[in-house]
Order: structure tokens, then C-alpha cells, then sequence
């Protein structure tokens, strides 16, 4: 289950026929998107066990209700003719008319958008509307698609009719960017390969999470950087205030700077930062928790007999920590 400030979206059951057939029925609603409006409750019960059965297909409900108001779906390759690419997909979407004008759509779309990007590591998401229908135009400029191509004369079965089609499209660049702000001073930011290099090179930095009630909680924390999978490492104690905020909210960040350095003749330091934003797990894997160890370790001693020692007696009491960077940016700051 997926959920929004004041949405939950989840799988569809056979027993959300009544409510689907109670929203699907009206002539506003689905003829908009390509389908007739449905007929009865035994034909949204068939929809919901043929059509409604995709990976990515759910049932939007308001928080503390559990009726289904509408669908949204994230069309993977196979099941949208507009990509054949693995990395891409199509978003859908319907919603039951006494819902239209709340904000529900875009906030149920935000949502899917992220999942597609973050979860399932989508590259592109498409989305389409037909010639003439605003609401559904209007709710995808809202949360950011770009136009991409018109199709003309594109056939549409359920209706036996034909249209014109307009696609548009975001990727996960320009999700990043919409989601993330931008830097101010950009002349001041770094590369990506200069973020990394300090990444790899420096041992410390913040690891901030959100705790107890709404407080930011920040900690100073040793790190490896695995250039071969981009992540960051981390180790610490299983339990702790940390652990207790990453249990509760997954989404972490994490300021590294380096040691800085002077022009000449001057006295303030040049000092270059790297902030990432990502998402935190806990490590279970006994070989790579022995690997995250050992790595740490050599940042701070070359003393290979002390790591091996250290992780015999205390490997099986560390926390170990798997950061997955979703953004990434650096800047260089003069201290004067």
C-alpha cells in the first residue's frame, strides 16, 4: 500500500465492484479516457478481475476510508503500447466524479511518479490524454509532464471511435530536478565526479534523519563509499534514536565536506561539500556487513590485523547501514 497526505492506494478486491460500478457509471468519467461508462456491477467486477490486475494497478481511497474512488496505474512494458522499453512506462488514471476538484488526482500521481523513479527505477514515464480532455491536461502539467508528440487518427476500440492523442512525458532528470530544488548559487556547484571523489576520499560526515516528533535528528557518522554500486555504508549500534527515525521514515541525508584548502595570501578556507538525499536500510548480510566493516576500517588504519580482530569480537553487535543516493549535489564555498 502506497499512501499521501490524505490518500491510500492499494490493490483492487473483487468486493470494490459496488463502489467502482457506483463512480464507473457515470457518462463524465469514462468516456473522457477511452472506455464507455460501465453498465452494471457484474462488468466493474470483471474489469477489476481482467483489466484492474497489473503489478502497478490501485485502487485510490481517501486516508480512513476504504472505498475505492478511482484507479491509477503505472503501465509497465507489455501492457502500453505507447514503449517497449523496460525502463519506461505509462501512467493511467480515472477518478469518480464527487472527488474532481480536490487535488486528489495529482497528489495520487505525485505518489505513483515516485514509485516509478525511486522503486522501480524507471528512466521515463509517459502519459497521455485524448483532444478535448482539460481535466486530465490540467492534472498532468500540475505535477510536471512535458509535451512530447501528438498521434492523430489513433484508434480507440472500447469506443470505436477515433482520436487524437497527446503524449507527454518526464524523466527521471527532470523529476529530480522539479522534486529537488536547484542550487542558487549555481556557479558555486560541484560535478557529479567531484561530488564522488570527495565521497570516496573523505571518512565522516552528517547523517541526518527525521525523529521524534518532527525534530531533525543529526549524527556524526564514519562512511565507505562503494563506487561500483554508488552507495554509501555505514556502521553503528542496532539500536538508538537512529534506528528507531529510519524504522519510521526511510528518507535520510547526508553532508560530507572535505578538509578545505587557502589561496595564497588569504585567510579564509575554500571548503567543497557534497549533500546526498536517498533512501536508508539496514544491512543484513553477514558477508557484506563484514565487507562494510573492513572498508570503514581501512579509511582510518592500515592495521589489517586490528580490523580482522575487531570484527571477531564485535561483527555480530554493529548495525550496519545501506544509503541509496536519489540525489546528489555539491558546491564550493569560500569562508570570508
Amino acid at each position: 500500500m502506497l499512501e499521501t497526505e490524505r490518500l491510500h492506494l492499494r490493490k483492487w478486491r473483487e468486493e470494490d465492484a459496488a463502489s467502482m460500478f457506483l463512480y464507473a457509471k457515470d457518462p463524465d468519467v469514462g468516456p473522457a479516457a477511452g472506455w464507455p461508462p460501465h453498465k452494471s456491477v457484474e462488468e466493474s467486477l470483471n474489469i477489476i478481475r481482467t483489466v484492474f490486475q497489473g503489478k502497478e494497478c490501485y485502487a485510490i481511497c481517501e486516508k480512513g476510508k476504504d472505498e475505492a474512488i478511482g484507479a491509477i496505474e503505472l503501465k509497465l512494458n507489455g501492457h502500453t503500447d505507447v514503449t517497449d522499453r523496460e525502463d519506461e512506462c505509462e501512467l493511467g488514471y480515472w477518478l469518480g466524479k464527487p472527488f474532481w476538484g480536490r487535488g486528489y488526482m495529482p497528489e495520487a500521481a505525485r505518489e505513483l511518479i515516485r514509485r516509478g523513479f525511486e522503486d522501480l527505477g524507471m528512466q521515463k514515464i509517459w502519459c497521455c490524454y485524448y483532444d478535448g480532455n482539460e481535466k486530465s491536461k490540467r492534472v498532468q502539467e500540475k505535477v510536471g509532464f512535458v509535451y512530447d508528440h501528438t498521434c492523430k487518427d489513433v484508434e480507440v476500440p472500447l469506443l470505436h471511435e477515433v482520436r487524437t492523442d497527446h503524449r507527454n512525458v518526464m524523466t527521471r532528470e527532470h523529476w529530480e530536478e522539479i522534486t529537488f530544488r536547484k542550487m542558487r548559487r549555481w556557479k558555486q556547484e560541484l560535478g557529479k565526479e567531484e561530488c564522488v571523489e570527495i565521497l570516496k576520499n573523505e571518512p565522516r560526515g552528517v547523517l541526518s534523519v527525521l525523529g521524534e516528533n518532527g525534530y531533525p535528528y543529526g549524527i556524526p557518522m564514519d562512511h565507505w563509499y562503494d563506487e561500483k554500486e554508488g552507495k554509501l555504508y555505514f556502521h553503528g549500534a542496532k539500536t538508538g534514536h537512529k534506528i528507531d527515525a529510519i524504522a519510521k521514515n526511510d528518507k535520510v541525508s547526508y553532508c560530507v565536506f572535505d578538509q578545505g584548502y587557502r589561496k595564497e595570501g588569504e585567510w579564509a578556507l575554500n571548503i567543497r561539500s557534497v549533500v546526498v538525499f536517498g533512501k536508508m536500510r539496514v544491512v543484513e548480510d553477514a558477508e557484506k556487513i563484514a565487507e562494510i566493516c573492513t572498508n570503514i576500517s581501512r579509511k582510518f588504519t592500515d592495521d589489517e590485523t586490528y580490523t580482522v580482530r575487531e570484527l571477531a569480537s564485535s561483527g555480530k553487535a554493529v548495525c550496519c547501514l545501506e544509503l541509496t543516493p536519489e540525489h546528489m549535489t555539491g558546491k564550493l564555498v569560500n569562508e570570508a
